[in-house]
């Protein structure tokens, strides 16, 4: 289980992609060290109901941590 923040700060980043319109993402690293982790989750905040986040719920998200991501086309790859 992961906090991920406290709820009024979920509320909040929720707010705030509403009011942009813009996609928000909750980026997780596991394991290793702030820089170079062993495990890498990116996870769109529309796709989060709850900050408290269980392995199950992030674990479709995975990125490899030594690989680079971008916006491309409306998506985040």
């Amino acid at each position: 289980m992961l906090e991920s923040c406290e709820w009024d700060q979920f509320e909040h980043y929720k707010k705030f992609m509403e009011t942009r319109k813009i996609p928000v993402y909750i980026v997780v690293g596991l394991g290793g060290d702030d820089k170079n982790p062993n495990s890498l989750y990116i996870l769109p905040l529309k796709d989060v109901k709850d900050p408290t986040l269980y392995p199950n719920s992030f674990l479709p998200y995975s990125k490899h941590p030594q690989h680079n991501f971008f916006w491309k086309n409306g998506k985040l790859i």
